[in-house]
């Protein structure tokens, strides 16, 4: 399972304990966003990009990457983020032409928690 997500500031993250102090003031002062993925239950820092369109262009990159031509379940996340969020399923239609199921929703109150809004996120299940 691969599971990808952009936030629009590492401060939610931080304040959460999901990013250590250090990492958090060079988002802070560059307006960096922070990419992050999820194995085994722990979340962790891929890179950062600098604009929303860098964050959805390398959530496609990086999702059609975990795929790697192998037919697939995708889902689209995001908090608030519904343009996006539909913008980035198109991508990731072109990117990945062997999904079988296509899912599109809004995370919850969880997830808002610790990502703050403007989360936009990508999970890839092969199948």
């Amino acid at each position: 399972l691969g599971s990808f997500l952009a936030v629009d500031s590492p401060d939610q993250l931080r304040a959460g304990g999901r990013l250590s102090p250090l990492a958090g003031p060079a988002g802070a002062v560059l307006t960096a966003r922070p990419l992050l993925t999820m194995r085994s239950g722990r979340i962790s820092m891929l890179e950062r990009v600098r604009t929303r369109s860098a964050a959805a262009e390398r959530l496609a990159e990086l999702a059609a990457q975990f795929a790697a031509g192998r037919p697939a379940d995708i889902a689209v996340q995001h908090i608030g983020q519904a343009s996006r969020a539909a913008e980035l399923a198109g991508q990731l239609a072109a990117a990945i032409p062997l999904a079988r199921h296509r899912y599109l929703t809004e995370a919850g109150a969880a997830i808002l928690a610790h990502t703050g809004p403007g989360m936009l996120g990508v999970v890839v299940a092969p199948c």
